[in-house]
Parts: structure tokens; C-alpha cells; sequence
């Protein structure tokens, strides 16, 4: 483990297989525009040196391992069950931290300003958990935003919704900051879901909103950014809005 030098960790989210990318390269090795997804969201971080990083790894844990060096954390998670139980198995080091960030390896393009503006935003008001959000031009297999009078009250995963909640379009791209001593109170309380067996980390937000805790939605408005990279046809749409964002 590398020496703890600040108050917040970040934590990628990196065992996946990748499946639906038809590669045998582990899913957040898998290159844009030539540079490993993870990479580019390390060098990211490089830019916001108050977080230290660790990656959470699975499957070709130390074909990971090996390309990232030893100057980062790493926390095993032998059977991937989801996100939550991700955070689980990384229980040890959070309990280090103050705050924690918590990041998909598969959503190469988050900026450190919009990292910077979710931390800042997040001091301001004391929030227990804030988050990143963006209104999709196009359906996705995400999480739903729940507001009432805009306050978040919920997200609800894509399995969960309904004729309604299945139309709206803010969606939930898993990147949280989150209160550490918050965060330890719910993680083991999240049960596996009926239908997947998973652990899904959006059952904080109903927890912490259930708790009148401060939650901290923020909206993006680049949405690709935040977009997770699952497929090909996912892969090809970021590589060229890259080429066209660089003219």
C-alpha cells in the first residue's frame, strides 16, 4: 500500500471483464485513441493533488497491476458483484480517508474541472454524498435521476423503472463523492438485488435521502464525459467526439 498523503482517496472501479467489448484486454485497458481508459483518468487525477488514488482489480488483476505500477493502491475483488461490493472489499483503506471518490475506470473522458467542481461544491455545503449527473441526448442503461422540486430524493437503477421513471433522462454515471464516515455507516447494509444478485451503490442515495442527509447532484453539461464505454459502438462515438472536440 502507498503512503497516505491526503484527506480524500479515489477509488476506480476497475475488475470488469468487459464482456460486451469482444476483447480479451481486461475493460479498463482497453485503449481511446491509442491510451488505455484507466490511464487517462489517472492522468486526470495527476491534475488534483490532494487526492491519492486506488484502483480496485479483478479480472487480469496483475496484467492491471503491471501497467499501472506500484505508486497507486490496489484492492482485489475476486467475484465481481457489483458496485457496492466493490466499496466493500475496499473498506480497509477508506476507513483512512475523510472523503472518497469513487469513479468507473470505463468513463475515460471526466475532466478534472468537473472533478474540482464536484469536490468544491461538496465542502461548500457539507454534503453527505454528491454526484455527477448529465441529461442524455439518447437512452442508456443507467441509473434514473429522482428529483422533487429539484432536490435528488432517489436513482433508480434501469431494471427498476417503470413506463414514467424510464422516460426521464438525467442520468446517474456512478462518479460519487462521499462523506467517508457516511458512506461506512450504509455499505454494509446494502442487500444483493432480487433480479441480479448485484450490489448496487445507487441504494445509498435512498439510504442517505431516507436519513435527510445533504446529497449533491450535479449536472454536467457534456454529457460524453460522463459516458461509460461498453461497447464498440460506445468506444467509436467517444473516439469521434475526441477528434472532433480537438479541431
Amino acid at each position: 500500500m502507498t503512503k497516505i498523503k491526503n484527506k480524500t482517496l479515489a477509488l476506480i472501479l476497475a475488475a470488469g471483464k468487459g464482456s460486451r467489448m469482444g476483447s480479451n484486454t481486461p475493460k479498463a485497458l482497453v485503449p481511446v485513441m491509442g491510451k488505455p481508459m484507466i490511464k487517462r483518468i489517472l492522468a486526470t487525477l495527476k491534475f488534483l493533488s490532494f487526492i491519492d488514488i486506488c484502483v480496485i482489480v479483478g479480472h487480469k488483476a496483475e496484467k492491471i497491476k503491471k501497467s499501472l505500477g506500484n505508486d497507486i493502491s490496489y484492492v482485489l475483488q475476486k467475484n465481481q458483484k457489483g458496485t457496492a461490493h466493490a466499496v466493500k472489499k475496499a473498506q480497509k483503506i477508506i476507513s483512512k480517508y475523510q472523503n472518497i471518490l469513487i469513479l468507473p475506470s470505463d468513463a475515460p473522458m471526466i475532466s478534472s474541472k468537473s472533478i474540482q467542481q464536484l469536490y468544491d461544491s461538496h465542502i461548500k455545503i457539507n454534503a453527505s454524498c454528491s454526484f455527477l449527473t448529465s441529461v442524455f441526448p439518447f437512452k442508456l442503461p443507467y441509473a434514473r435521476v429522482i428529483r422533487k422540486n429539484n432536490i435528488v430524493v432517489d436513482c433508480i437503477e434501469e431494471i427498476d423503472t417503470d413506463n414514467r421513471s424510464s422516460k426521464i433522462n438525467e442520468l446517474f454515471t456512478s462518479h460519487y463523492l462521499l462523506d467517508t464516515s457516511h458512506l461506512m455507516e450504509f455499505i454494509n447494509q446494502i442487500e444483493p438485488h432480487r433480479l441480479t444478485g448485484e450490489y448496487h451503490l445507487t441504494d445509498s442515495i435512498k439510504f442517505l435521502s431516507e436519513k435527510n442527509y445533504i446529497l449533491n447532484g450535479i449536472q454536467i453539461d457534456c454529457y460524453q464525459e460522463l459516458m461509460g464505454i461498453n461497447t464498440k459502438e460506445d468506444l467509436n462515438f467517444i473516439e469521434s467526439w475526441i477528434e472532433l472536440y480537438d479541431k
